[in-house]
Order: C-alpha cells, then structure tokens, then sequence
C-alpha cells in the first residue's frame, strides 16, 4: 500500500446527493494508508454544515469538513491552507472513481519523481472527434491539454491519450497535485462570475500555468456527470467566457495573445452570422452567444473588473 499522505479536497454547495455518491465512491477505491477527504462548504446554511457533519459522521473512510464564503475559488483557496504534506486531489462533487483511482496516482507520482501534477481521462470526453474540424480559427486537431494562442483549451480526449500525455492544464474536476509544488500559489478569486458571483470559470486553467511537468494520464477514467449549474446557462457563460479570454491573456501573455483572442472572438461571431444565414437560423445560437462573448471581451478589454493591473 502507498505511504504518500493523499488529501482529497471536494468543494460542494447544495449537492448531497452528488456528494453522496462520491463519497460512496471514494470509500468502494483502494486507498492509500494516509487517506483524508476535505470537504468545504461554500455558501452553506447552518441546516446544510449540521446535516452534512450528520450525514458522513459514520463513515468508513477519514473525512473533515470545513466551510468557506461562496465561490468555488474560494473554497479551494481555503483548502489550501490546510494542506502540509504529500498529495492533494481536487475533485467536483458531481464525478464518479474507478476502484483503483489512488493506486494508479500513486504509482505516477512514484514513478515519475520530477512530477508536478496530474488528471486522469474523462469518460466521454469529445467522444465525437469530428466537432471541432472546420472551426474559425482552429487547426485540424486541436491542441489537446495546450493552451492556444487565442485562449482556448481542450482536454485529453480518452483515443488520443498515451500512457503519459505532457499538458499545460489540469481540468479542476479531477486534479492531483504534489503539496510541495504548490508553495503559495491560489486560485483567482476574481474569476467567481454568473448570477450570483459565485461561478468560477478557468480558475483550474489559470492555476495550472503557474506550474511546470503536469502530465494526463491513460491509466484511470473518471465519470463526470455534470450536474446542472450556471454553466447550463449560455447567457452567462458567454459573457464569462468573454471576460476570461482577457483575464488570462493579461495574466499570462507569453501565452494568450489579447489581440489574437479578439480576432478569433470578431471571426467567430462572424462566422456564424453567415452560417446561420445560410442554414436559415440553424446557428443563430451560435451567434448570438459568440456577439455576447464579444461584448464582454470589449467591456473587460475597456473596463476591466477582473483584474486591476497586469501585475495583481
């Protein structure tokens, strides 16, 4: 059995019966002898922090809960206060493990010691490869686990991955890191958009390009059933789509180009009219969500709210 300390980190609000399943989960993996699930609730009630100490007290494996304002970025931050040693999983509260989830972390990280941080395959994941071909802007493959020059990022799809796949990001749904690596980095708080503030878009992106020697891994799938949120609303997420393609090009502009972003964002929108033209309405969706996307790139390029400076 691996020694590593391994802290598994689930940031949850309102979900128990996702959390519950996961939990469930977790308990049916082969774990390490060091095991610790961190449960934050963030944006909890004092109803839902008793019911949720009630609801795991009993179980078979090590679990804490500790609670955090509102925001998913917040609630890892605090997490990350908590952490001293060994390894540290992120985990949504909507995905599903394989039996041998930890084993197979463990044995990379053993494996491979210059290792910074890892994710596993996500089942289904562009299981339609085509969807992306002839898209403004994209080459004929995109650049799976890169970051492209106008902001872009695209998974490891399950056919394409190799044992180890070298990446610049880690999806937050299933992210492992090494502690030590981790030093004082923290997630962007500024990027808890939608409705309610609350939302965080591409705050696992902007964390994992602070790192060097993250890899995706063919070992373990994970089932992420996406539970609904704000990220079903298209409204929405296109206005936070509009704003981070400027967050990130001003955070790392060795990397995103905010000119190349703006292009890519005018031609789409471009793009679609004319298709929806043509196709009688049939991308109108499309379009209207890539003007909006565009509006909010322009506000943010004028007005910026997520970031004051490019040194903050």
């Amino acid at each position: 059995m691996l020694k590593t300390p391994h802290t598994v980190v689930i940031c949850t609000r309102s979900r128990s019966q996702s959390l519950t399943n996961l939990i469930s989960s977790i308990e049916n993996c082969t774990q390490p002898d060091s095991l610790e699930v961190l449960i934050v609730l963030n944006g909890h009630t004092q109803n839902e922090l008793a019911e949720t100490q009630k609801q795991f007290e009993d179980s078979q494996i090590n679990v804490r809960i500790i609670v955090s304002k509102p925001g998913l970025a917040s609630a890892r931050n605090v997490a990350l206060q908590e952490l001293t040693e060994g390894l540290v999983t992120f985990l949504d509260d909507d995905v599903l493990l394989p039996k041998n989830y930890f084993e197979e972390i463990g044995k990379t990280f053993q494996s491979n010691p210059d290792l910074n941080g890892l994710s596993p395959r996500i089942q289904g994941l562009y299981s339609d490869q085509q969807m992306f071909r002839g898209r403004v802007g994209a080459t004929k493959q995109p650049k799976y686990g890169q970051v492209t020059r106008n902001g872009d990022n695209f998974w490891v799809p399950d056919i394409f991955s190799k044992t180890l796949t070298n990446v610049e990001w880690l999806p937050g749904c299933s992210m492992t890191y090494k502690v030590s690596a981790i030093g004082k980095k923290k997630f962007s708080e500024e990027l808890m958009l939608g409705p309610t503030g609350g939302y965080s878009l591409g705050e696992d992106v902007d964390f994992s390009l602070q790192f060097t020697n993250l890899v995706a891994i063919n070992t373990i799938s994970i089932n992420h059933l996406q539970a609904s949120s704000v990220r079903d609303n298209n409204h929405v997420m296109s206005q936070a789509r509009g704003c981070w393609n400027v967050f990130l090009a001003r955070r790392h502009p060795a990397k995103v180009s905010l000119i190349y972003s703006g292009i890519f964002n005018v031609g789409a929108m471009i793009y679609f009219g004319i298709r929806s033209l043509v196709s009688r309405g049939e991308f109108t969706q499309l379009f209207v969500q890539r003007f909006i996307q565009l509006i909010w790139f322009i506000k943010e390029v004028f007005h910026p709210k997520l970031m004051k400076s490019k040194n903050e």
